[in-house]
């Protein structure tokens, strides 16, 4: 329609240009550091500190965004961002550089330090940048943006190891955040956005506590597994301790959170379910696949791409004007869950060989990804919306926080849970899983119904 405001304008190009570059950065970034971090230990004869490189990020992104969030509110995007790429680019050039894995874990805590400071500060920058009618589509546009270097990330990746050796991926990797990092650091503003000081404090010191219980379940997952009566006890602390530490990172949010509270509080909450289901279902659904269906590493991780092009689909989908003002927010979340939830049922029929084709729940799983793309961006475009400026800071790690731990956390007690079943019974054991997935969708379809049509006057403030 003529007159309708574009991302494409003088006045939004650059910022966009800008966020989008980054995030396709640090998509490129992480998919490629996925292929070839096991080049990096095997050359480096660090084998045993490969699995604290990967973890290493999560945790010092739970620091990072608590720090962020606070920064972001007291002296606007800016500092986060210079921040953040001074952290990508150096933790790059340590890994690059590194003689022996204990250096490379470093390198990954920048990683994961300058990938919370990108997402609060783009955060901050859209609200500022963007008026509201636009930032479903910046949304979308970030979805699209992990498209190309997931699938063909990891192809150059893994060439270029082959061919020059893994050191240079992350040389590249350092090389192209520069232009980019200077671009929206041009581009955001300086200048007090109104945080309250006594509050301050509080994000990091809840962060350091959740990164304090995160570590305490993740070393106790190899006790977790096999069928012994202390297995039984270990899997039982760490249910706890799951479900201290999402009760911990949910004080950060809204007053009435883990109760639904119409507004703000259910925007969160639903949040933390939809990172629960999706890093419940993803942490296993690889494996599950050739496990159940005795397919290659290949057909199986497919499952995988179509995730990423639905979630994008879901994404525009949600987007469009057409959308946009023939539905309600509490439809599109309705749609989106009640797709996720159909797509987790289907994808239970993988134990199914001799009755249902591949193709079923393949299929099911790309309704799932078409759910996933319009709930996400339907949520934190509310969130935003609903959300004080002078404190969209802290919203954004709030939300990151909450959604990081509650996701962390579904791995890691489903890891638990497929290392306590036999092989033979992994079938139905996914199956279960999958139920309770579906189940907890069915309770966002119905608690949706407390997210409203976001209104200036409805703003919420974050801090309790």
């Amino acid at each position: 329609m003529p007159g309708q405001e574009s991302l494409l304008q003088r006045a939004y190009a650059p910022f966009v240009i800008g966020a989008v570059t980054l995030v396709t950065l640090g998509a490129l970034a992480d998919r490629a550091t996925s292929t070839v971090l096991p080049n990096a230990a095997r050359q480096l004869d660090g084998v045993a500190w490969f699995g604290l490189a990967l973890a290493a990020p999560g945790v010092s992104f739970l620091l990072g965004a608590a720090l962020a969030g606070v920064w972001a509110d007291r002296s606007g995007a800016r500092q986060p961002l210079i921040t953040g790429v001074v952290c990508f680019i150096l933790g790059n050039v340590i890994v690059a550089t590194s003689p022996s894995m204990i250096t490379v874990v470093l390198g990954r805590i920048f990683a994961g330090f300058a990938e919370a400071m990108f997402d609060i500060a783009l955060t901050v920058m859209v609200v500022a940048a963007l008026p509201e009618a636009l930032r479903p589509k910046i949304y979308a546009l970030y979805s699209t943006a992990w498209l190309l270097p997931s699938i063909l990330g990891p192809q150059l990746a893994g060439w270029t190891a082959e061919l020059v050796g893994w050191r240079p991926v992350f040389f590249g990797c350092a090389l192209l955040a520069l232009p980019v990092g200077v671009l929206l650091i041009r581009l955001s503003r300086s200048g007090n956005t109104g945080a309250a000081g006594e509050a301050q404090g509080t994000p990091l010191r809840y962060a350091v506590l959740g990164t304090g219980l995160m570590a305490a379940m993740s070393v106790l997952t190899p006790f977790g597994k096999g069928r012994e009566p202390w297995s039984t006890i270990t899997m039982i602390i760490a249910l706890l301790l799951a479900v201290a530490t999402v009760g911990l990172m949910s004080r950060l949010g809204p007053p009435g959170l883990l109760r639904f509270r119409p507004g703000l509080p259910a925007v969160f909450a639903l949040l933390a379910v939809l990172n629960l289901s999706f890093g419940t279902v993803g942490s296993f659904l690889p494996f599950y696949v050739q496990q159940t269906r005795g397919v290659s590493p290949a057909i199986a991780g497919l499952v995988l791409t179509i995730t990423g092009v639905c979630w994008a689909i879901g994404s525009w989908l949600q987007s469009s004007n057409q959308v946009q003002s023939r539905t309600s927010v509490r439809r599109r979340l309705r749609l989106g869950f009640s797709l996720i939830m159909i797509g987790s049922l289907l994808l239970g029929t993988l134990p199914m060989v001799d009755l249902v084709p591949l193709a079923v729940p393949y299929g099911g799983w790309a309704l799932a990804g078409v759910g996933i793309g319009i709930v996400s961006p339907t949520l934190n475009v509310t969130r935003l919306a609903l959300t004080p400026e002078s404190e969209q800071g802290r919203g954004a790690a709030a939300a990151s926080l909450l959604t990081a731990t509650s996701g962390s956390s579904a791995v890691i007690i489903v890891g638990m849970l497929l290392g306590r079943i036999a092989i033979e019974r992994v079938g139905s054991g996914g199956q279960l899983i999958l139920v309770v997935v579906a189940a907890l969708c069915a309770v966002a379809v119905i608690m949706s119904r407390r997210v409203g049509a976001p209104q200036a006057s409805e703003q919420v403030s974050v801090r309790a």
